[in-house]
């Protein structure tokens, strides 16, 4: 097998593996899931140390009180640099309302954030079909030799990690959580090139003193 063919042969294995993966749409609500939901890189134009950002996103069906989302991502693969609130000291989904902000657990051992938030007092968040609650910062730790990286960035679908509580502190029932897919693919480097650098040594017919190149 020529050189050529076994760059069409990795892609078009990479392309058939891919084809397992289901594509994840957003949960219908109540529900979190992350935005972008696919993201792709290759090795022409990415590198270990690169970043990208996903976002966690919230649709409700009722008022909300509090709210908790656990991430897990592949932390062999990606790993957390930093995260935030989506508003400025809170989420977007409770921008004008009071809130209990925490700080957020970053686990790049095991592989997932953690952060939360909540009303104070009697206030509530009416429903949304919409918002976002936070964002991660991802960074590439590792790149594929050949074929492609695959993996998901998940919310979390146990409902001790993941919920949203109502004004009585309850869990909104039927909720449910997204994925991203996660992608790096090996593309192969640029066939290198050869030149002779100078092309031509130039001499005087009559003395040979050299005069010059081409």
């Amino acid at each position: 097998m020529n050189k050529i063919h076994k760059i069409f042969a990795t892609i078009l294995v990479a392309a058939i593996f891919m084809s397992f993966i289901p594509a994840m749409a957003a949960p219908p609500a109540p529900s979190m899931y992350p935005l972008p939901d696919t993201l792709s890189f290759n090795t022409a134009t990415t590198n270990i140390g690169d970043k990208f950002n996903v976002t966690i996103h919230v649709a409700t069906t009722g008022p909300s009180y509090t709210w908790q989302c656990k991430v897990n991502f592949n932390a062999a693969q990606i790993k957390c640099s930093r995260t935030d609130y989506t508003g400025v000291g809170k989420s977007l989904f409770f921008t004008g309302h009071g809130t209990i902000p925490v700080s957020p657990t970053i686990d790049n051992t095991t592989g997932f954030v953690v952060f939360g938030e909540s009303c104070v007092g009697s206030d509530s968040v009416a429903a949304t079909a919409d918002s976002t609650l936070f964002w991660i910062e991802f960074v590439i730790v590792s790149a594929p030799p050949s074929g492609a990286l695959t993996s998901q960035i998940a919310v979390d679908t146990d409902n001790g990690n993941t919920f949203i509580l109502d004004p009585d502190l309850n869990n909104v029932a039927g909720f449910g959580m997204g994925s991203a897919t996660y992608t790096f693919t090996w593309s192969a480097p640029p066939a290198p090139t050869m030149s002779v650098s100078p092309s031509q040594n130039l001499f005087d017919d009559n003395t040979q003193h050299y005069i010059g190149t081409t």
